[in-house]
């Protein structure tokens, strides 16, 4: 009886020990995986599910010295504030933006059919490829071009042993909002670090999320209204930006450049 209960406490601590070592790593990893990251990570990726919020405040407060000194009625603070958000599904972009821009709401949207493929390589190299369309309501014409990148430099960031975050060199990142700037939907990112969310053998799940604030303050030089020669003015912008990306890829096996 007791080799009995021996045996069934050895079989428990070794399988506690197997589930710890193959065990998740990421948040939403499997219970048990079947491989290391290493070996897992080194697959074809096609872009799967993309979801991106932006919530933005810009506060720009402005005194005088003296009320007098305000001759346009800008004294106080005055809000913006914006609200983005990307949705990828179906192999097409839902972009919307709400702009709240001191005065009246402004919205804008595209619908972006995107195709977008990363080939991740056990020697610490990676290529991405893809292309886009989509109708430009500005120039009142439909827009279609393609990208690339190759050769360029993935590696874990920081946490060799545990491998929850990858750092990709050159990154090519979906961003709708890049579309008024140069006309396309991609933007490259030198340095982009992910969370690996979820890594098995048919997902790759990553995860990007930060805050930022800024404080500016601007001093203008005196200046004269009526009788008063030393009007000064002081301009204080906040701004605090709330950022959140997933990205989900599958694994892809069909022919690589079709």
């Amino acid at each position: 009886m007791k080799k009995n209960k021996f045996y069934v406490l050895f079989l428990l601590v070794l399988t506690g020990s197997i589930v710890s070592s193959c065990g998740r790593t990421g948040a939403e990893d499997p219970l048990i995986s079947l491989g290391k990251r290493d070996k897992l990570i080194n697959e074809d990726w096609e872009l799967a599910e993309f979801y991106y919020t932006e919530n933005s405040t810009e506060q720009i407060t402005s005194n005088f010295n003296f009320a007098v000194c305000d001759t346009a009625g800008v004294t106080g603070t005055r809000v913006k504030n914006l609200f983005r958000q990307d949705t990828y599904k179906d192999t097409a972009i839902v972009s919307t933006v709400v702009n709240n821009n001191f005065v009246d709401d402004q919205s804008f949207a595209y619908d972006i059919k995107l195709r977008y493929r990363i080939r991740i390589t056990r020697g610490g190299e990676y290529t991405c490829f893809g292309d886009y369309n989509f109708f430009d309501t500005g120039r009142s014409a439909t827009v279609e071009g393609s990208f690339s990148t190759r050769g360029n430099a993935w590696y874990w960031e920081d946490t060799y042993k545990d491998k929850w975050a990858i750092t990709f060199k050159n990154f090519p990142m979906i961003d709708s909002e890049n579309i008024s700037v140069d006309g396309a939907p991609i933007r490259y990112i030198e340095s982009q670090t992910f969370d690996v969310l979820r890594l098995s053998p048919n997902d790759l799940w990553l995860d990007f999320q930060t805050f930022e604030d800024h404080t500016y303050i601007q001093d203008f030089d005196e200046f004269t209204v009526n009788q008063y020669n030393n009007c000064t003015k002081v301009v204080q912008t906040k701004i605090d930006i709330d950022r959140n990306l997933e990205i989900r890829m599958k694994k892809y096996d069909g022919s690589w450049e079709d």
